[in-house]
Order: C-alpha cells, then structure tokens, then sequence
C-alpha cells in the first residue's frame, strides 16, 4: 500500500472549500480563519495546494466587491482572518524549523529543488503528456467526467447561477494545482477530484431534471 501526497492535499483542500462556501454564507470570521488553516494545510502537504489558496483569496476579493451592501472595514477583516488562517500553518512549520536550524535544509528541499524540477518540461512537452496521460486517466470513469462536463453547463441555470462563477473557478484553480510542472503524472489529477465531483452531482441534478421534464 502507499499513499501520495495529493491525497493528503485533496483532504484538506475538500475540507477547506467547505469551510470556506459556509463562511460565505454565514459571513463568520471564525469560518473564514478555520477554512484558511484548512488550505494552508493543504499547501503544507505540497506546493501543488497553492492553487486551493489562491481561488480562496481571488474569490473572496471578488465576492466583497460585487456585493450590493458593501463594508470595507468588514471585508478588510475577513480577508485578513483568511489570510490569516491560510499563514497559520505554514508560519508555524518555518519557526519550528527555524528553531531547529534546519532552514537550509527545508529551502533547498521546498523552493530550491522544487522550482528546478518544475522548471525541466517545456509546454510543448507538457501537453504531449497531456494528451497521452488524459484518456488514461478519464477512461476509467468516463460518466464521472461526461457529468462533470454536463455540471459546467448547468451551472449557469437559474437554480445554480448563484454559484456558477464559485464552481468555474474552483474547476480552473484545480486544473492549475495538476498543471504545475507540466508532468500531469496519473495520480496528479487527484487534485481535480473535489471539483470535479460537485461538477458531477451537479451535471446529475441537472440531467434528473431534464428526464422528469
């Protein structure tokens, strides 16, 4: 048995979206400090759950300034407490490595080496592997994906209109979490999985209601 490091991440990114969608709703700052920790987690685990970090914070921006009834002393604070929650994490493993003077260590494993293997695909090569790895990956659950593709067009029917621009832009971070590098290994495309899988219920509810019409 073995596990990869995208399962962990996925683990935490799942976790993290759903704090971060009842936060929205509720407007708690507690929510949004819980969901930020929950995807700084998830960016500890690799450098891939950054995507997760940034939809939250381009999100989060976006949502504060399209609301009708704006406060900027309440959008401040709550971008901030996610922000917050997201550096938790992440400050607390570098002072802990710090205090063991290991930080040399930690940087040449995490940036240095990390920047130089994700530096040796060019784009062209990437999407030759793409295309290879892609049917491989799909194939096994092609219904998975015909429904998500389906949920990608219904998210923009009434019912779900509201959270269509959420869903598109967790679909587009997700593709990006299994991008970096331009590697696109099997076990890569986990990264997707959370998005794809409300894509897929989505595409579900959305073709019940078109066969009960």
């Amino acid at each position: 048995y073995s596990a990869n490091s995208e399962q962990f991440v996925i683990l935490f990114a799942s976790a993290g979206i759903y704090g971060f969608v009842s936060a929205l709703d509720s407007g708690r700052n507690t929510r949004f400090a819980a969901s930020g920790v929950l995807l700084g987690m998830a960016f500890l685990f690799k450098q891939h759950g950054i995507a997760y970090v940034l939809f939250g914070v381009i999100y989060l921006l976006y949502y504060e300034t399209t609301r009708e009834r704006r406060e900027m002393s309440g959008a401040i604070l709550r971008v901030g407490t996610f922000s917050c929650g997201v550096m938790l994490p992440v400050s607390t493993t570098v002072a802990w490595i710090l205090a063991t003077r290991r930080f040399a260590e930690f940087w040449r494993w995490t940036v240095d080496y990390a920047s130089g293997y994700a530096s040796t695909s060019t784009v062209a090569q990437g999407f030759d592997v793409l295309a290879l790895r892609l049917p491989q990956v799909a194939g096994p659950m092609t219904a998975v994906w015909v429904l998500g593709g389906a949920g990608l067009i219904a998210a923009w029917d009434a019912p779900w209109r509201k959270r269509a621009l959420f869903m598109m832009g967790f679909a587009i971070l997700s593709c990006a979490a299994v991008s970096i590098g331009l590697y696109f290994r099997a076990h890569y495309f986990r990264l997707l999985f959370p998005a794809l899988s409300i894509l897929a219920a989505l595409g579900t509810l959305a073709t019940g209601r078109v066969v009960s019409r």
